[in-house]
């Protein structure tokens, strides 16, 4: 029983020790020893466990978009609603995409954007 400066300080031991003891052992069963311990614990899943799980793909949870002639899949909307389905329709812009426009909103001339460009203030687009 140490006190919460002494067990940070000691950090380094437990997480070797930690380690150790759960080298051996499956995720599952870590996570179920801990819980008839009364210790918090639960499995990180990594992006593909994820858009694996039969929940997430039962809510549409990942939509696939086709960015530059590939499948990729996305978070989807966080809320669906069944009347108004929410969905992505568009890729994210690639950076400086906009730049040009932008700045002519902003009162940039054509050619003074054209200068910025030159003068790598601003980059080119990216994507």
């Amino acid at each position: 029983d140490l006190d919460l400066p002494s067990r940070i300080g000691r950090r380094d031991e437990l997480d070797a020790l930690l380690a150790e003891w759960c080298a051996p052992q499956t995720v599952a069963a870590v996570v179920d020893i801990f819980a008839e311990h009364g210790l918090p614990a639960c499995k990180v899943n990594s992006y593909a466990d994820v858009a694996a799980d039969s929940h997430v793909r039962s809510r549409d949870m990942l939509q696939t978009l086709d960015i530059d002639g590939q499948p990729v899949p996305l978070a989807a909307p966080p809320a669906n609603f069944s009347r108004t389905p929410a969905s992505i329709r568009s890729r994210a812009p690639a950076i400086g995409e906009h730049n040009a426009e932008i700045l002519a909103e902003l009162g940039y001339a054509a050619d003074a954007i054209e200068q910025l460009i030159a003068d790598g203030a601003i980059g080119p687009v990216s994507g």
